[in-house]
């Protein structure tokens, strides 16, 4: 049986996007024959995730400044069931504030950002407990950085090992400030050069790169977008109150949910906006609402996967730039649940799917257009013809089988 190094710093309990994907994605390729040892970092959380018998976890030190930090979270208790109010507390935002002034100041530092403070808690234990001359394939995930820079190390370490580098985004993306460009684009050139096979969420961010890097047009690669879980039942009972749902994040700069508050607003019939999520700064936009919105914080996996399932509408906005596409669009696919897909660019690659799924509306993100389309959807005036066998092709038992035989492919 072949073995896979897997190193993800993002791993349950963590419950980000990286980590949701990597958790799938080695539990369908462990169904499929693979050996697979997870490194990933130690969290005070329990793991409420089965793990299949052919998956090993090695939790190693994250670094004192993210060790404490988790803790500190863990305390405070913005996991919780009632987390929605914690994160309202002055006590909540003035710790999140240290944090990322302190987050901001080390990943100026770093290569990367300040993730990287684990790099020499994984080398040594590397070195101390793990031979990487035993495994077929290493597998890095980023984000973070540090993985990939990980994944230098191990290629250097061992060179016949199959190196397989997955990127959300790409390692030098718009976020990266400017000032570490001048180093981070050579690590980011030297990562695509050694890795065997480059993995990308979408088609749009790899032909950027090819214009980048010339070299990438012959590299081995693949496009894995993200998945959902296949398994969840769909619910076709309607709730009482027309119930339209968003989770996931919001951001100031690219998601900004500005024109859906004010399209909500506008709606002169009876319903519900749920959001979940970390969007505490953005509850004054939802505040005309009143009781017809309401704020959930965050919640586990599976809640969300379940509030998916029994809303009536699922409410998706995509970011200005279209070299990145939010994975929360996949897993709303696994709910059955009609989705409004609001574009911010006209080369979205989602508009073109979302009709070609059947999966919902699509819709210009402007106020007019989205009061419009919404009231459309509650009067029940527009069927859908949901393509579920071309659906289920995003599934991460799908998405695991493609990953099968392009690792089989690498010479």
């Amino acid at each position: 049986m072949k073995k896979i190094l897997l190193v993800a710093y993002a791993f349950p309990p963590l419950e980000d996007a990286q980590s949701l994907r990597w958790y799938y994605l080695s539990q369908e390729l462990a169904k499929l024959g693979y050996y697979i040892d997870v490194v990933t970092i130690k969290h005070p959380a329990p793991l409420d995730y089965k793990i299949h018998n052919n998956i090993t976890i090695h939790r190693v030190y994250p670094g004192f400044f993210e060790s404490v930090a988790y803790k500190i979270k863990n305390k405070i208790g913005v996991g919780d069931s009632d987390n929605e109010k914690k994160r309202i507390s002055l006590k909540f935002k003035a710790a999140k504030s240290i944090y990322f002034l302190f987050r901001s100041f080390f990943g100026a530092i770093f290569p990367g950002n300040i993730t990287t403070e684990w790099y020499p808690f994984v080398k040594k234990y590397f070195n101390n407990y793990i031979n990487v001359q035993n495994y077929d394939f290493l597998i890095t995930s980023h984000e973070p950085w540090v993985d990939s820079l990980l994944g230098l190390y191990i290629k250097k370490k061992n060179p016949r090992i199959k190196w397989v580098g997955d990127f959300g985004d790409p390692y030098v993306s718009i976020y990266t400030p400017k000032f570490k460009l001048f180093f981070e684009n050579k690590i980011e050139n030297k990562i695509y050069k050694n890795t065997d096979l480059l993995i990308f969420t979408n088609k749009t961010v790899y032909n950027s790169l090819t214009n980048k890097y010339s070299y990438l047009e012959k590299k081995k690669h693949l496009i894995l977008e993200q998945g959902f879980n296949i398994k969840l039942k769909q619910q076709n009972s309607k709730n009482k109150i027309f119930t339209m749902v968003y989770t996931g994040t919001f951001y100031k700069d690219f998601r900004n949910p500005f024109e859906i508050a004010k399209a909500l607003s506008m709606l002169d019939f009876k319903f519900r906006f749920i959001v979940a999520g970390r969007n505490e700064q953005f509850n004054y936009l939802f505040k005309p609402l009143g009781k017809k919105y309401k704020f959930l914080g965050f919640r586990s996996h599976k809640y969300i996967l379940k509030l998916q399932n029994r809303a009536d509408l699922l409410i998706h906005l995509s970011n200005k730039q279209i070299e990145q596409v939010p994975g929360k669009f996949y897993e709303y696919l696994g709910s059955g649940t009609p989705i409004l897909m609001i574009y911010q660019n006209d080369k979205d690659q989602l508009i073109k799917l979302t009709k070609k799924l059947g999966c919902g509306l699509v819709c210009k993100n402007s106020y007019k257009e989205i009061y419009k389309k919404i009231t459309l959807l509650y009067e029940n005036k527009i069927k859908f013809h949901r393509d579920d066998k071309a659906i289920e092709y995003f599934s991460w038992e799908n998405r695991a089988k493609l990953l099968d035989k392009a690792l089989n492919s690498i010479e």
